[in-house]
Formats: structure tokens, sequence, C-alpha cells
């Protein structure tokens, strides 16, 4: 199974992750995903020009690149939302390995890295060059706007659905590795405060829930998302009041919209804010928490 989150921390998923991360390190792309996508696509490939494959030839193999030009190209002939679903999935996990291939490089740079590469997003259709770990890491992400634009235009309304879910949890750009989603505020580099109680919580786990009741499609990496969500509820440092914090978890609990573990979870979170105040921190947006560093 290959799953293209933005991002997972924990259980079954973890494993299944690094699983994909490992394969995406030694290059190997998953045959039944390419016989899928050979049987249902014939996409007329364009190609990067001259000038764009000798900058991305300092960076990649010839292999990454050749990878790559095919996907990126690829979904220009994508029809349905099952055949969109195959190619990003094989895109994801070519985004994996060229984001790691450029740390082998000798004299390795990461800042110097994405600057380079950032000369070419223009000329590479759905990712973005970038850095991470203060600019220490060279990473690429995707432009998710970009395959949204491309899923409106295919048959079926899966694909559609969960990249509406997936740019309410990343923003407009994001990727398997993008460890801040917006259901968390950042006050510093590695820290900061979960924002239940502003209601984006609950309306992301309602839209997740009714995408994964109409399609499989994208079932697996919805559920990654949720999980995320759950797991930045579950920080101890809230942006918002008590008050607005359990509001939202109620509101959670009785919507109908939480598969069992999930439901469990909610209520040890509801019970540790309303009884074990002593590990939590409320209304941080006035900066009186201790947010850790």
């Amino acid at each position: 199974m290959f799953l293209f989150a933005c991002n997972q921390n924990s259980g079954e998923a973890s494993v299944e992750r690094k699983d994909s991360l490992k394969h995406a390190e030694q290059g190997i792309i998953d045959t039944s995903i390419t016989e899928a996508v050979a049987n249902t696509i014939q996409p007329n490939i364009e190609a990067f020009d001259e000038e764009t494959r000798t900058v991305l030839q300092k960076f990649f193999s010839d292999s990454s690149i050749d990878e790559l030009e095919t996907c990126v190209f690829g979904f220009a002939d994508v029809k349905t939302d099952a055949e969109f679903a195959e190619l990003y999935k094989r895109t994801c996990l070519i985004r994996e390995k060229i984001s790691q291939e450029p740390s082998l490089l000798e004299n390795y740079d990461g800042y110097w890295v994405s600057e380079e590469l950032t000369k070419l997003d223009e000329k590479i259709p759905f990712i973005v060059a970038t850095c991470v770990a203060e600019c220490t890491e060279f990473d690429y992400t995707f432009n998710l706007k970009e395959f949204m634009d491309v899923a409106k235009e295919t048959s079926g309304d899966a694909d559609d659905k969960y990249f509406d879910v997936l740019i309410m949890a990343c923003g407009d750009y994001g990727g398997q590795d993008y460890n801040w989603l917006n259901f968390f505020e950042r006050t510093w580099d590695y820290g900061g405060g979960s924002l239940l109680g502003d209601s984006l919580c609950f309306n992301f786990l309602e839209k997740s829930w009714s995408a994964m009741q109409k399609s499989d499609l994208f079932k697996d990496d919805i559920l990654i998302f949720r999980d995320r969500c759950i797991h930045d509820m579950e920080h101890p440092i809230y942006m918002y009041s008590q008050e607005k914090v359990l509001a939202e978890v109620k509101r959670i609990l009785e919507a109908e919209i939480l598969l069992p573990k999930e439901m469990e979870r909610m209520q040890a979170l509801e019970y540790r804010n309303s009884v074990e105040l002593n590990k939590v921190q409320f209304d941080c947006l006035k900066g009186d928490c201790n947010f850790g560093g």
C-alpha cells in the first residue's frame, strides 16, 4: 500500500509510510501501480527542455528525472479520478525520492540546492522547491492548487473531494513530510499550540468523513490526515480558551463523524481537558504560556 499524505506520526500508518519511504530511497516503484497506470493512461508525454534537464542533472539521477518527467506531464491525459489516484501515488513516490537525493552530494548545502531548484518551479508542474529544518535541508513540496485544477477536469469527484480536504489541512502547498498543518499554530521553529476551538478541526473531520463515505480511492490517506488532526488536538497547549476548546470537542463527539478508535481518543481528550488541568494550558493566544524550547 502506498500512502500519499502530508504527514503522519504513529501507529500502523507510520509503518506503512516508512516502507514507502524505504522503497523511494531505493528507487523502487511498486510495479502494480506502474502497470495499473500503463493499462489506463496513454499520456502524450511532454518533456523537460534541455536547460531544465541540465540543471536537474546536477542534483538527481537520470532515472529519477525520467520518472519525474513521466509523472508530472502524465496528468495532462488523466481522464478519471481512479487514473488520477494511481498517477498521484506514483508522483508522491518520486517526489519523496528526489527530495533526498541531493543530500548525497559532496559538500551538500540544502539552502543552496533549494535556491537553485526554485528557479525551475515554473517549468516543472505540481512541485515546488523549498527548504526545511531552518533551511538546512532541501525538500520538494506539492502545489496542491495545481492538482485540484486537474482533479476538477476528471470524471468522478473522489479526487476533487480529496484535494478539498487536503487543502483544508495543509493550505495550498504540502507533501508527505509537511510537518505543520493548519490545526496547529507555530510560535517558534519547533513548537506552538493547538487551534482546537476555532471550528477548523470539526469542519475537517466532517468533510473528510463525508469524502470517505462516498469513495475508498483516497481513504487511506484521509485517515492519516484525520490521525494528524486528532494528534494536534491532543497537544497540551491550546491557543483558545478552555470553554471554546471543550465546546468544539463536544460538537465533534455529537456529530457521528468518528471511527470507534477516534471516538475513544476524543473522549479521553475531553476528560483530560475537563479534569486533568495540571496537564494542559489554555488561552495561549494571550502569550502567557510556556511553549517549550
